[in-house]
């Protein structure tokens, strides 16, 4: 009887760096590559979120850790990638600094946010036969929409370890992108503030009568009344 045709479930390889890799037909020799790679990845998206937290402090323009605390209490990825974007409607309305390089970095993390999902919840997983042949990272049984295979159409995913080191390799790049970012902002603000002239108060701007007072009715000296002739015998 003949065996059944090996399918191939590779894409081909795409130049955006939050894009799932393909499938490979031959995974790794020994899963303990696979948990090694996992724990680095995700120890690196942790490097990733606390230098965007960081980031969000510096939007909301203080030195508190009260931002960053905040922040952590979001508990998805989008709900804090959304509170970014909020406070930086507010800080660029204020400030004159361009922000395409921001609106950037933060759509392209969101994205790539989808693979650290992918990681955290994988399972490793053995094959051998038409889905691959050795130890992979693929999504848990009970995740149907990304168990492809139960439909014929295979995993919607299925790291090596070796992949699963490229996509570490990726989130140490936009560390260092969101870092960059930070301290350009940080430098950008500085500098504004110490060449912007001085605002002048309101009262400043106004003219005012000489010898105006600003008291109130209340408080300005009365006359005094006369005080009554005694009746008194001479």
């Amino acid at each position: 009887m003949a065996s059944k045709p090996r399918q191939n479930h590779s894409k081909p390889t795409s130049s955006n760096l939050w894009d799932r890799p393909p499938v490979l037909p031959t995974g790794d020799a020994s899963q303990d590559d696979i948990y090694r790679a996992v724990g680095h990845a995700l120890s690196r998206w942790e490097y990733l979120e606390t230098e965007l937290a960081a980031l969000f402090a510096l939007l909301c323009d203080t030195t508190s850790i009260a931002p960053q605390l905040a922040y952590g209490s979001a508990m998805a990825f989008g709900a804090r990638r959304d509170m970014l974007v909020a406070a930086s409607q507010a800080y660029f309305a204020s400030m004159p600094f361009d922000r395409v390089l921001f609106d950037r970095i933060i759509e392209e993390i969101g994205k790539l946010s989808g693979l650290r999902n992918d990681i955290a919840h994988g399972t490793v997983m053995v094959f051998s036969g038409a889905y691959g042949s050795g130890f992979y990272l693929g999504p848990p049984p009970y995740n149907f929409s990304k168990n492809k295979h139960l439909t014929g159409a295979g995993h919607k995913y299925q790291y090596t370890s070796a992949q699963i080191v490229d996509i570490k390799n990726v989130f140490n790049i936009y560390h260092a992108q969101v870092k960059m970012l930070r301290d350009t902002l940080e430098a950008e603000r500085q500098s504004w503030r110490e060449t912007r002239p001085e605002p002048l108060s309101e009262l400043e701007d106004q003219e005012c009568p000489q010898d105006a007072t600003l008291q109130s009715p209340e408080l300005q000296p009365q006359a005094s009344d006369p005080s009554p002739q005694s009746g008194g015998q001479s």
